[in-house]
């Protein structure tokens, strides 16, 4: 009434109570196996070897049906798949420094059946990753207003290198400048803070792994650096890279690669 809409009739559907086919027969079992109170691994053994008696059975396409409600079963009892109640959280572990001296720091973050190895080193400025951004540069001269090439900013290497007065100890100069105050010469800005974001195949207990990250994987990657780079001191002088290592996932790897 407030917002001036007219509310749209809505029925809520009755899915969590209402018993799905073969629940009178493998109900009671689904329940057993996702309340065991075990961890990952073993609650994925019960689930395989109750979904293997099902196809025996040919009740093969009751799987969904049935596990969902036993979940719901699970929630209504006031209890989880892992043993916890509604309100208990997940246990936590911290160790800091996790590795020797050799690194500038490390960390082990365990949430759970969640873990993450962390490592933490500082660089100078020059460090500094060197970012292509075209639109910057022709932002820039435009901005500029000397009627110079758009594309090549005043003070940019490329500029510098064509120009005849110009010499190898005036290139490094600049390109030295504007590292300093956060540019990379002409290609924009230089990015400082790198978190770099591993999820091996061993974490979920898989032989897979190698290659190239994953969408997923790049993902919570830039999740978690956003995460931490949120809570840097403002004027850090430092170049910084986390590597975050996940050894072991039941949930929220970024979420402890954060902390870590």
């Amino acid at each position: 009434e407030e917002a001036g809409r007219r509310a749209l009739p809505y029925e809520a559907l009755d899915t969590a109570t209402k018993d799905p086919e073969g629940w009178e027969k493998w109900g009671e079992k689904a329940v057993e196996a996702l309340g065991s109170g075990l961890d990952k691994a073993a609650r994925g053994r019960l689930e395989a070897a109750l979904i293997s008696e099902m196809e025996e059975a040919g009740d093969e396409e009751l799987q969904y049906g049935v596990f969902k409600r036993a979940v719901a079963e699970l929630a209504f009892r006031g209890e989880r798949t892992d043993g916890r109640g509604l309100e208990d959280v997940r246990q936590l572990q911290v160790v800091a420094p996790a590795l020797p001296d050799v690194v500038h720091g490390s960390s082990y973050f365990a949430r759970g059946e969640t873990s993450v190895l962390s490592t933490c080193t500082l660089g100078v400025p020059r460090d500094a990753a060197v970012i292509d951004d075209p639109e910057a540069r022709a932002r820039k001269g435009k901005e500029s207003g000397t009627g110079d090439d758009p594309d090549l900013p005043v003070g940019s290497l490329r500029r510098l290198g064509g120009d005849a007065l110009a010499d190898e100890d005036e290139v490094r100069r600049v390109m030295a400048d504007r590292v300093e105050d956060g540019e990379a010469g002409f290609l924009g800005e230089g990015k400082r803070f790198f978190l770099h974001y591993d999820f091996p195949g061993y974490a979920t207990n898989e032989p897979g792994g190698g290659g190239r990250p994953g969408r997923r994987e790049i993902g919570h990657g830039r999740l978690a650096e956003k995460a931490v780079e949120a809570v840097q001191p403002e004027n850090w002088p430092y170049a910084v890279r986390i590597t975050c290592e996940v050894t072991s996932s039941n949930g929220s790897p970024p979420l402890a690669s954060g902390g870590g």
